[in-house]
């Protein structure tokens, strides 16, 4: 999840909040009392907190089942489907805040159906009263910012088309942490204008004339999220298409064309998730390395050409690397022998070549999981006669988890510790 997205998200929130405004205005503007202005602002703060913090965990939730179905081995296409299907829905809302395509209220009405009437109103009735300090006399009186806070809690449960994109947004991302970012970034849009809605007519009279512009831009932004949302899911075949080709050992040809010196730099997009077992048995995911920029290859252990050239650049790198090694870096290895090679032979394989395993992890898992993983990072693989030919490219992860550069079979490993401390420098 990139500044750029983060920002995107927020612009997009805080404009289709004005044409939405009149549905939670009226919570903000309970909180405010005259001549109260310290009370009424700490009040409305209080609100909002607990509004982005029902948007945060509807952000883990969606961004944990996302996590669960883009690293699902058995669904080849989930990642692809998940996002195109996501991204869909969202350039529909976006449609329809434009006004190009009708029943904008219609999943508002069910979900109110559903859950509004029956089980939010009690609450809502309740804690506005209660937040704005107008408890009835004989009934449980919460003090007004506790009031405050879980009114908030609640609003953000409220059926909204616009919740329901976002959060589809965010399951797009396929990490807890980025849904949360996704959520809370869209929640804080929502805080300017509802703010001015509290302060009543003279704050709300400034955004009336703009509010037909804005809630066309909102549409706009909406619908690039939803196409940023398919692409973030598709397959990046191109990318690497345009960095190296396929080889194979033995008697084919080989077509690697990742082959420079200095490598080639990606635009980032986030890298395809993965979970496998380790040379000790352990279930690794990429998400394990948050924080760290991965260096990552295809190998298999019984291999006699490039495998070995591959594996000595990654020896080359561990010493490179020193005191950033395992640390602000690590380097991972997958095998595409999965037959072959189980977790004790990565191991052993490891121990020969002299891998450090607090850095260094050896991969593997099930034919299934193999096959979806190297499918996602578009590497090439054919059993032959001779062996398994295999793409012979090195990537590197940023600390994001973003795609971020290849290499080819010849480059020398001080310029992949070199590219690896620069990305380590990045904020």
């Amino acid at each position: 999840m990139t500044i750029v997205e983060l920002l995107l998200i927020f612009t997009a929130s805080a404009m289709a909040s004005v044409h939405c405004a009149a549905m939670c205005g009226g919570f903000t503007l309970s909180l405010v009392r005259p001549g109260q202005t310290g009370a009424s602002l700490v009040r409305m703060a209080t609100y909002h907190i607990g509004k982005l913090f029902t948007y945060i965990f509807i952000g883990a939730i969606a961004g944990l089942a996302g996590a669960a179905l883009l690293n699902n081995p058995a669904i080849r296409a989930a990642q692809v489907a998940f996002s195109v299907t996501a991204g869909v829905l969202i350039v529909v809302v976006g449609l329809q805040t434009l006004g190009l395509v009708p029943g904008q209220n219609l999943v508002n009405r069910i979900a109110a159906r559903l859950w509004l009437g029956p089980f939010l109103s009690p609450f809502f009735k309740t804690f506005r009263e209660q937040a704005g300090g107008q408890a009835s006399r004989g009934r449980s009186v919460v003090s007004p910012l506790p009031a405050a806070f879980f009114l908030g809690l609640f609003n953000g449960f409220l059926p909204c088309g616009l919740v329901y994109s976002f959060a589809l947004a965010a399951a797009g991302t396929g990490s807890p942490g980025a849904a949360m970012l996704t959520m809370l970034a869209f929640g804080s849009g929502t805080v300017p204008i509802l703010v001015a809605v509290g302060w009543g007519g003279a704050a709300m009279a400034a955004w009336q004339p703009l509010r037909p512009a804005l809630a066309r831009a909102a549409g706009v932004l909406v619908i690039a999220l939803g196409v940023l949302t398919v692409v973030r899911g598709t397959p990046l075949v191109t990318t690497f298409a345009a960095s190296g080709g396929h080889s194979s050992h033995g008697h084919a040809t080989v077509t690697t064309r990742a082959t420079t010196s200095t490598g080639i730099d990606l635009d980032p997009a986030p890298a395809p998730h993965f979970s496998l077992i380790n040379q000790d048995g352990q279930r690794v995911s990429l998400h394990d390395y948050h924080g760290k920029v991965v260096v990552l290859d295809f190998i298999y252990t019984s291999c006699t050409t490039t495998c070995p050239l591959l594996t000595a650049t990654f020896q080359a790198a561990q010493d490179n690397l020193g005191a950033d090694f395992g640390r602000t870096a690590a380097l991972v290895s997958i095998t595409v022998d999965p037959a072959t090679d189980a977790p004790e032979v990565l191991k052993a394989f490891g121990e020969k070549w002299g891998a450090d395993f607090g850095g260094w992890a050896f991969l593997t898992g099930s034919p299934a999981e193999i096959q979806y993983v190297t499918s996602a990072y578009a590497v090439y693989v054919e059993r032959t006669s001779d062996g398994v030919a295999h793409t012979e490219t090195i990537v590197l992860i940023d600390r994001r988890g973003q795609l971020r550069s290849v290499f080819g079979l010849q480059t020398d490993p001080e310029t992949i510790v070199q590219k690896v401390r620069e990305l380590a420098r990045e904020p």
